[in-house]
């Protein structure tokens, strides 16, 4: 019997204990199945689900030799809305010839490895043309009946792209008909493998991948222009990802608890692991924000010391945004800690001070720190509103935070925040004064943002 390699970095936690009886639905391009190496890894990673007792699905595209089919006989196009392709009539037996090719391939492979499947027909997908992309198709249902019934003999459901539309073969894509199955399966995970290992969005330094996403904040994406960073006739999520959206949309809102979009070479890391390797989709993010405990300051301590050594933590001349503290102060404001957890892992923080001698009952916020692959999702905003509300909670007037870091500067703006709005008080002058010691050259970036708590 196939012995499949194991993860080379296991999580503390044992997530194949976790998802075991649970089912997921894994897509891969047909391209993954034209090289050997990436195949049997792929191959392998799903065998290492199925012996840990994890229902997995396998749906697969079309690969590079289709698409040059298609181009030689006008199928290039690809339509404006959807970004998928325009399929002409005579390009379905093309379609058909690749479906079965690779679906063969992938079945000779597993067979190799002692691993029993089953390629399913077309059939099980019925679809319907889209108006105005000829024999291109959308999915209107799956028979998960017979899918079940594969998984039932513990062998693994192999499913193509396409499906049927009054007897004829349509071409559908296989992000949509993975997306479809994970839904009818009401499955755990579907999983979309690819050459681009997640979502990326635009910064001021290049781009950066997001580590997860919630229904919400995907639509919004799906809207966002790259125009803050120059460029206002593109938009954040275009071309080749779009059909992949629309499938993470409907498999979330269909019922499925996660998808994840990865590279080809790290399924296990980003399903078995607490941090991941790509994007996690979920429709309601599941982080939670609360108070910080002892049993948390070891990673308190950690979170504090990584941001501090990030590429944009420090000032032109050198000085670290996030005032450096050590264990034993970081101990001390445990209980005016607030933390914010992802999958259990601790991921940001913030923590209060009551200040003395000041007009009004004032308190400091600082230790703001959030993870840098965690960086851009909005955590920041929800750690400084849940921060603010419960200053409010506690009896606060006034809240004051100081920074030099052009991105805080621009989330205290947004969340109502003044700079240097009460220097006419000299105890709030004096104040900033000292604080700026700590910037020396770069003392002047420094501003006191003032927080009237309501």
């Amino acid at each position: 019997m196939f012995k499949p390699d194991t993860p080379t970095s296991p999580s503390p936690k044992n997530y194949l204990e976790v998802f075991r009886g649970t089912t997921f639905v894994v897509k891969a391009s047909g391209e993954v199945f034209s090289n050997t190496n990436i195949a049997k890894k792929v191959i392998n990673d799903v065998a290492v689900l199925v012996q840990a007792e994890i229902q997995c699905v396998l749906v697969y595209g079309g690969g590079n030799q289709l698409s040059r089919a298609l181009e030689k006989i006008g199928g290039k196009e690809l339509h404006s809305d959807t970004n998928l392709r325009i399929t002409p009539k005579e390009a379905i037996p093309f379609v058909e010839r690749e479906r079965r090719a690779i679906g063969a391939q992938i079945r000779k492979l597993l067979a190799q490895m002692d691993m029993e499947s089953t390629v399913l027909p077309p059939d099980v997908v019925k679809a319907g043309r889209l108006r105005g992309h000829e024999e291109t198709g959308d999915v209107i249902s799956v028979d998960d009946q017979e899918i079940r019934h594969v998984l039932e003999k513990k062998k693994l459901p192999i499913l193509g792209f396409g499906g049927m539309d009054d007897g004829d073969l349509v071409n559908t894509n296989a992000d949509t008909v993975a997306a479809e199955v994970a839904a009818a399966l009401k499955a755990q995970k579907l999983i979309i493998l690819g050459k681009t290992d997640g979502i990326y969005i635009p910064n001021h330094a290049g781009e950066r991948k997001l580590s997860f996403l919630d229904a919400t904040g995907l639509i919004a994406l799906l809207r966002a222009q790259v125009g803050e960073f120059g460029d206002y006739d593109s938009f954040v999520i275009d071309e080749g990802m779009l059909p992949k959206v629309d499938a993470c949309l409907r498999a979330i809102h269909g019922g499925v608890k996660q998808v994840h979009i990865v590279g080809y070479d790290a399924l296990l890391e980003e399903v078995l692991t607490d941090t991941g390797a790509g994007t996690l989709i979920e429709k309601h993010q599941s982080h939670s924000i609360e108070q910080a405990a002892e049993k948390d300051l070891p990673a308190i301590i950690a979170l504090h010391e990584a941001c501090m050594s990030q590429k944009n933590a420090k000032t032109p001349n050198g000085a670290t945004h996030l005032k450096p503290l050590s264990a034993e102060e970081l101990k001390a404001r445990l209980l005016n800690t607030l933390i914010l957890k992802y999958r259990g892992r601790l991921i940001g923080k913030i923590h209060y001070e009551k200040l003395k001698k000041h007009p009004w009952k004032t308190a400091l916020i600082g230790g703001f720190a959030v993870a840098e692959n965690h960086q851009g999702e909005q955590h920041g905003e929800e750690l400084m509103q849940q921060m603010l509300q419960r200053l409010k909670d506690d009896g606060f007037e006034i809240a004051l935070s100081i920074t030099a870091s052009p991105e805080v500067k621009r989330l205290f703006a947004r969340l109502e925040g003044m700079p240097d709005a009460f220097l006419n008080e000299e105890s709030y002058r004096k104040f900033l004064a000292s604080a700026r010691k700590r910037y020396g050259t770069d003392a002047d970036a420094c501003e006191l943002f003032t927080f009237v708590i309501h």
